[in-house]
């Protein structure tokens, strides 16, 4: 997982930008990895800061990704419902990726795809479940390519992605390189 640090605040319709936000952090206790997007505040808060709690209160050893992404899903209904905001205006989202059976699976906690209207945050299972992917066909995606759930300002990253994806193919055929290495523990 990766994410940059900026906050963007307006204020009385003045923009500023702060870069002193946790967006990526880690549950230890659980092997869990967590990525932020979108609107920051929660309760007063910004959202880095109520994650790092919820984390430290809230995860612990041995909690699924599965079970993790269902108390953050309840916990942020609970406390952004009595906001008394309209879901268009709460907009965010948090990347929830570890391992179940030795194999990372990567969740979404979000309000809504681009093609619906926003709403309550919902726990979607992205990778691989939502692409009913059989367990042997992801076993060879993750052991032969890159696997990448695009977010954020895709008109500067996706093509850096497309580029990062012709690079490894390059490698591969011309040193034998291969990118990512071929199997998980690598």
């Amino acid at each position: 997982m990766v994410g940059d640090s900026a906050v963007t605040r307006c204020t009385g319709g003045l923009k500023t930008v702060t870069a002193d936000a946790y967006k990526v952090q880690y549950a230890e206790a659980a092997n869990i990895g967590f990525a932020l997007w979108g609107n920051a505040g929660v309760d007063h808060r910004r959202i880095d800061r109520w994650l790092d709690d919820f984390i430290r209160d809230q995860v612990n050893a041995g909690d699924s990704v599965e079970v993790t992404g269902q108390k953050l899903t309840t916990s942020l209904n609970g406390i952004l419902g009595k906001s008394g905001r309209q879901w268009n205006d709460l907009v965010r989202g948090i990347h929830i990726a570890g391992y179940r059976d030795g194999l990372p699976v990567l969740f979404h906690v979000h309000c809504g795809h681009e093609n619906e209207p926003p709403h309550e945050l919902r726990l979607y299972h992205d990778y691989p479940d939502d692409q009913n992917w059989p367990k042997d066909y992801f076993q060879l995606l993750l052991n032969e390519g890159f696997i990448h759930l695009r977010n954020g300002y895709h008109k500067l990253f996706g093509p850096l992605f497309d580029r990062a994806l012709e690079y490894a193919a390059q490698l591969r055929e011309a040193y034998n390189i291969r990118l990512p290495y071929p199997n998980l523990e690598a």
